[in-house]
């Protein structure tokens, strides 16, 4: 069943179009993947103690299903001075694991919508305004899948084709991955030179992760709490890379060191001896948490 998903997700990715960054070509359906469509407070004005209500609308726009889906609010005093409740009777929102577009079948995925009635314990005092900026943040866990072929060659059969003057200019490696504020691509330029052991060959990989949503979006550990993250719970990635054709993989932590980009090396030793030339394909693979953020406001005046 693994291998059937991956395979479907696969094929989706070749639907789709791509585009070109530093040292590689990547192609992934969506940069996005949970989003806040809307965030609105209404009315715009409360007058006294009279009730107001927040919207929030979310969507899943990546390619894969987003799990534990949750809204917190924060930048106001529901503790003294607001009495906030959801929809659900909570102040957080719970909206479990929402479905991502069906790209196969052109079927787009469906917002949802929750909404917060506020009650000011006091109103505002006479001929002063006050203003208010509530903030929503949606965290939830997201995966992805990317997958590549490159061209590896031993470093004697390098030296013969430059020597016949066969040699071909070295070229990207084109890298398709699902849709995603995550992307994971291949920046080593191919053919990949091997280089030999006494029993095996071994190849080196560089692996980039990029957080294509940084305006308001922030990657984290899976699990951790989104509202309090430590220093060594974000901008952290785990990435497995897996070579299926020699039975190969490992897994590496990857530093978004400014919280846009961060690369790896990984180094693969079960390469057989007797390859000289030959595609071979790469899978990489990571779940993460994501979170995005968004404001709005609103006046609360004297009757």
């Amino acid at each position: 069943m693994e291998i059937y998903k991956l395979l479907t997700l696969i094929a989706i990715m070749t639907l789709i179009s791509g585009c070109t960054v530093p040292g590689g070509t990547t192609i992934t359906s969506s940069t996005e993947g949970v989003v806040i469509n809307s965030l609105s407070f209404n009315p715009t004005q409360v007058e006294g103690t009279d009730e107001g209500v927040l919207a929030i609308e979310v969507q899943n726009l990546g390619s894969v299903e987003a799990k534990n889906v949750k809204a917190y609010l924060y930048g106001m005093d529901t503790t003294n001075a607001w009495n906030v409740v959801s929809d659900q009777g909570t102040l957080d929102y719970d909206f479990g694991d929402l479905d991502a577009p069906d790209v196969v079948n052109n079927i787009p995925s469906f917002p949802i919508t929750s909404t917060w009635t506020f009650t000011p314990t006091a109103p505002a005092p006479q001929g002063v305004p006050l203003e208010y900026n509530p903030a929503a943040r949606v965290c939830y866990d997201y995966s992805a899948v990317a997958s590549a072929k490159f061209t590896i060659i031993s470093k004697e059969e390098l030296k013969q084709e430059r020597t016949r003057g066969l040699m071909e200019e070295s070229a990207d490696v084109t890298t398709k991955n699902s849709g995603g504020p995550i992307s994971i691509d291949i920046t080593s330029r191919q053919p990949v030179v091997v280089s030999s052991t006494a029993a095996a060959k071994a190849l080196s990989v560089n692996v980039k992760v990029t957080n294509n949503d940084l305006t308001t979006g922030v990657v984290y550990t899976p699990g951790a709490d989104c509202m309090s993250l430590g220093s060594g719970e974000f901008n952290r990635v785990d990435v497995t890379v897996e070579i299926p054709s020699i039975g190969e993989l490992h897994t590496e932590t990857i530093l978004l060191s400014d919280g846009k980009t961060g690369s790896k090396t990984f180094t693969f030793t079960n390469i057989p001896n007797d390859v000289v030339k030959q595609d071979m394909d790469i899978i990489l693979r990571t779940t993460y948490g994501y979170s995005v953020d968004a404001s709005t406001r609103f006046m609360q005046v004297s009757e």
